[in-house]
């Protein structure tokens, strides 16, 4: 079925980009809401790659956390091989409002927008400048449609834009 959905993607002059989890279990689910398992699948993602049937991977990190710790921990190495082939792969940036899980916090967590905007900020625009300056290929920040004008321009800061 990926080679197919990918033969079709790729003769419309499209990317194929895949989306999950490099640090837990990726699930079937009904919703984004509900995290009812229903069953566990494989991300096959190195055959994926050696196929060529994929373009960009896009690591995700549950909130709470950030990708760049992720990165600097153990993805960076274990996706350089994609990278190696061509594949684009960006780092989630969360953007929930809250940090509740981060290697070394400039202050005891969470780290919340509402109760200490100043700080939040200052550990997004950190985030994302070490994404960028990392040997990622890009960040990418979920569901970023309500997000707070001071959120994107911490993010636009982080990336130097």
């Amino acid at each position: 079925m990926m080679r197919d959905a990918s033969r079709l993607v790729h003769e419309a002059g499209m990317k194929v980009a895949v989306g999950f989890y490099p640090e837990s279990f990726n699930d079937f689910q009904p919703g984004t809401n509900l995290r009812q398992q229903m069953g566990r699948m494989e991300v096959a993602w190195q055959k994926w790659v050696e196929e060529g049937l994929i373009d960009v991977i896009r690591l995700n990190v549950d909130g709470g956390a950030h990708g760049l710790d992720d990165w600097l921990q153990s993805s960076a190495k274990q996706y350089s091989s994609a990278q190696r082939r061509g594949v684009k792969v960006y780092v989630d940036v969360s953007i929930d409002g809250t940090f509740e899980r981060l290697m070394n916090p400039p202050v005891p967590l969470p780290i919340s927008y509402k109760e200490n905007p100043t700080v939040y900020l200052r550990v997004l625009n950190d985030t994302v400048k070490g994404i960028m300056s990392s040997s990622a290929d890009g960040a990418f920040f979920y569901e970023a449609q309500d997000t707070p004008q001071p959120i994107y321009q911490a993010i636009r800061s982080g990336a130097q834009r």
